[in-house]
This record gives structure tokens, C-alpha cells and sequence, in this order.
């Protein structure tokens, strides 16, 4: 519904008896549920990322011994 009265268009056309100020509003609200949800995924990329890292440093630390150290690969 809020992006038909706002006009995006996006899986619904756009209403064409919306006041400009209702229609302000509703792409306002749009707008930002957008951004709060591109906040949201870059947290959520950014502690997966962490997390990632370090489970590797981790790995990488348990699989240190004496011959691995002097080991070529």
C-alpha cells in the first residue's frame, strides 16, 4: 500500500488520486525502511565477516607446529 500512494511503482502501480503531501510521506517511510534495512545487512555482513575471520585465525592457529612452521607450500 505505501508504495502505491508514494508512486514507486514497484509491484503496484502507482495511485493517481493521492494528495502530493500523503504521497511525501509514503515515500519518506519507503525511503527509510530502505535505508534501515541496508543498515541492518551491513551489521550482519560485518559481524559475519568478523565472525568468519575468526574461526580462520583460529584454524589457522591450532594447525601451527613445529613442522608446519618450517613447512614450504
Amino acid at each position: 500500500m505505501k508504495h502505491h500512494l508514494a508512486g514507486t511503482q514497484r509491484n503496484v502501480g502507482a495511485c493517481k488520486d493521492v494528495a502530493n503531501k500523503v504521497k511525501k510521506e509514503m515515500w519518506e517511510i519507503v525511503v527509510g525502511f530502505q535505508q534501515n534495512l541496508k543498515k541492518k545487512l551491513r551489521i550482519n555482513m560485518k559481524e559475519e565477516t568478523t565472525k568468519v575471520s575468526e574461526e580462520r585465525k583460529n584454524s589457522e592457529a591450532s594447525n601451527i607446529n613445529p613442522i608446519n612452521i618450517c613447512k614450504r607450500e
